[in-house]
């Protein structure tokens, strides 16, 4: 018996990722285009975490609250910012 050697560590898992592809009315997908999926994803939630360190920064907090996220949401949505692969 082999150990997997890749590990692939999502902040989503593949499962329920499937499950709301599923509910889009998408009956099959890829494994590249879950692939794709998931790191757009991964390069997403990286910017997002960057502004909010930002936000808490300008505040002079080292807690995240979820005010300071519904303030950095709000901005981003202002701004009309595209989310680009």
């Amino acid at each position: 018996m082999t150990k997997i050697k890749y590990y692939n560590n999502t902040l989503i898992k593949r499962k329920n990722l499937l499950i709301l592809i599923k509910k889009a009315g998408i009956k099959r997908i890829s494994k590249d285009a879950l692939d794709l999926m998931e790191q757009y994803f991964k390069d997403e939630l990286n910017i997002l975490s960057k502004l909010l360190r930002e936000e808490i920064a300008v505040n002079g907090r080292k807690t995240l609250k979820k005010e300071d996220i519904h303030q950095v949401i709000s901005m981003l949505n202002k701004k009309d910012i595209s989310w680009e692969v």
